[in-house]
């Protein structure tokens, strides 16, 4: 091999290891806050992390296998909390009795109107690291 060919590799390389950089470095300031920090610290508004922060499927420890699914709106303001119950959880498939009711979102708070399915109606939950903890203690966990 050449002495040009070499450089022109080891130039493809450089490039590419700049590249890298660059994603990475814009990977690290997305709006989802890391473990044991909170939002304002970093510098998000609240606003912007919890359109980001909530939709997505959850497991509930009080109703093992069961689907758990919050859906936002494009205004972030709103969603549709969907799911299935069982007794005491569902088949590992997740099936059982479907449900869908609604919620609006607040900064990192979500307050959900349980009621339809027999729940209380303004059930209050916090965005955290590891998914959505409810004011009554029980966490729904990210999957």
């Amino acid at each position: 091999m050449s002495t040009s060919s070499l450089s022109s590799k080891n130039l493809t390389w450089c490039f590419a290891a700049l590249v890298f950089l660059f994603f990475l470095r814009t990977a690290t300031r997305t709006n989802i806050a890391p473990y044991g920090a909170s939002t304002s610290t970093l510098g998000y508004s609240p606003e912007t992390f919890a359109g980001q922060g909530f939709p997505g499927e959850y497991s509930d420890p009080n109703h093992p296998n069961c689907k758990r699914l919050v859906e936002v709106t494009t205004d972030n303001a709103n969603a549709i909390v969907s799911g299935t119950d069982g007794n005491p959880g569902c088949p590992p498939d997740g099936s059982g009795e479907a449900w869908k009711v609604s919620a609006s979102i607040a900064g990192d708070t979500i307050s959900v109107d349980f009621s339809p399915k027999g729940g209380p109606k303004g059930l209050k939950g916090q965005r955290v690291p590891e998914g959505i903890l409810w004011e009554d203690n029980n966490l729904w966990a990210t999957k």
